[in-house]
């Protein structure tokens, strides 16, 4: 009996209302899959190939939240929840943004603080978890429309949850007075959180 192809499904954020009584038109969406470019448009099925084997796909519109952060905004899934904790004062502000297996936070801190000096101090932090066995560090990036954000990933071998995963990055953000920051806590191929990071890239293009 042949195998039923897999279908390939890509969400696209969309408002939570639409204006007036007007219905929005579909969106051609275009997919780039190993250099390969396809059209698709919302709401239909296509086939397209994927590593040598014929995939039906299909975007969704799936409703986006905003949130605003100082001087720059931007969307995420609706399916995250929104948490904020200024504990610190204006110099030491979070965002924490909670999934089902994820959460990403952005941190807002004081100009002096940089992605080194943040992820040193974590380094010796995680170390000092007596639930951690060992922590590894290797290099990582995120994509924001045309630049490449570096960033450090905390591999920490635990004894009751196996391996965490803990990525930061230094946001590309224009500020005299603070440095942002990104926090990713999410197993690699997680979908739910590289949504969310796709949706922030694209607002820091």
């Amino acid at each position: 009996m042949p195998l039923k192809a897999p279908t390939l499904l890509l969400l696209l954020a969309s408002p939570v209302c639409a204006a007036g009584s007007y219905k929005e038109a579909p969106q051609e969406v275009e997919l780039t899959i190993n250099g390969e470019k396809h059209l698709l448009m919302e709401g239909q099925a296509s086939r397209i190939e994927v590593n040598g084997r014929a995939v039906s796909a299909r975007v969704v519109r799936r409703p986006a939240s905003t949130l605003k952060v100082d001087r720059f905004t931007f969307t995420y899934p609706s399916s995250f929840s929104l948490l904020k904790s200024q504990d610190g004062g204006d110099s030491s502000a979070s965002w924490m943004l909670k999934g089902k297996k994820c959460q990403l936070t952005i941190h807002r801190k004081d100009k002096s603080t940089t992605l080194e000096f943040l992820t040193e101090h974590m380094s010796e932090f995680y170390k000092g978890i007596s639930d951690v066995k060992r922590v590894r560090e290797k290099s990582v990036s995120l994509t924001c429309g045309s630049r490449t954000v570096k960033g450090v990933r905390f591999l920490m071998d635990t004894k009751r949850e196996g391996t965490n995963y803990q990525d930061y990055f230094q946001l590309p953000v224009k500020s005299e007075r603070y440095n942002y920051f990104l926090v990713v806590h999410a197993k690699p191929g997680d979908t739910e959180a590289d949504q969310a990071k796709d949706m922030l890239a694209s607002t820091l293009q």
